[in-house]
C-alpha cells in the first residue's frame, strides 16, 4: 500500500489490513508488515519480514501511514482495537482509535511516541532539524503533531 526508499535505494513496502477494518481483518489473516525489496534487485528479500503489530501493540492492533524520517526509522499510527465501536461498521475509519508510533527497520522495533487517540489520517509528514511534524485529527480537532525524533 505504501513504499519507502531508504539512504541505501533499498525500498520497503507496507503491506496493511485494510485499516483494521474487522471483517477484513478476519479474512486477510495478517498482520500489517513491512517486505524490503534491496537496492539492485526486483524481489522481496525472503530474509526480511518486519511484523509491525506484534512489534507495537500486538496482533490485531492495524498500522497505518509509513513517514519514513531517515536513519531505518518512520512514524505510523496503530490502532488500539478496545476503542472501536463495534455498533458501527467504520469506526475503524471515522473514529479516534490510532496512536503514534516510531517504528525502526533495522532493529524491527517500535516505541509509542503519543497517547492521544487520533482518525486514521493518511497525509505526508514533515520532518526538519530532527523534528516530526504528523498531522493528526481526533473527535473535535485537528492539529500538527511535534515529535523530537532523537528521543
Amino acid at each position: 500500500f505504501m513504499m519507502r526508499l531508504d539512504e541505501n535505494n533499498d525500498l520497503y513496502v507496507l503491506t496493511h489490513n485494510i485499516y483494521g477494518n474487522p471483517a477484513f481483518r478476519e479474512a486477510l489473516d495478517k498482520p500489517t508488515s513491512v517486505l524490503r525489496v534491496r537496492n539492485g534487485s526486483t524481489d522481496f528479500d525472503p530474509k526480511y519480514y518486519f511484523d509491525l503489530e506484534s512489534a507495537a501493540s500486538g496482533l490485531g492492533n492495524s498500522v497505518v501511514n509509513f513517514e519514513y524520517y531517515g536513519g531505518g526509522k518512520f512514524m505510523a499510527s496503530v490502532q488500539d482495537p478496545s476503542q472501536l465501536d463495534l455498533a458501527n461498521p467504520f469506526s475503524y475509519f471515522n473514529d479516534p482509535v490510532y496512536r503514534w508510533y516510531s517504528f525502526d527497520l533495522a532493529n524491527q522495533t517500535a516505541e509509542r511516541v503519543s497517547d492521544e487517540y487520533t482518525v486514521a489520517v493518511i497525509a505526508l509528514s514533515y520532518f526538519n532539524d530532527g523534528m516530526g511534524y504528523m498531522p493528526v485529527q481526533n473527535s473535535s480537532d485537528a492539529n500538527i503533531m511535534e515529535e523530537d525524533l532523537s528521543t
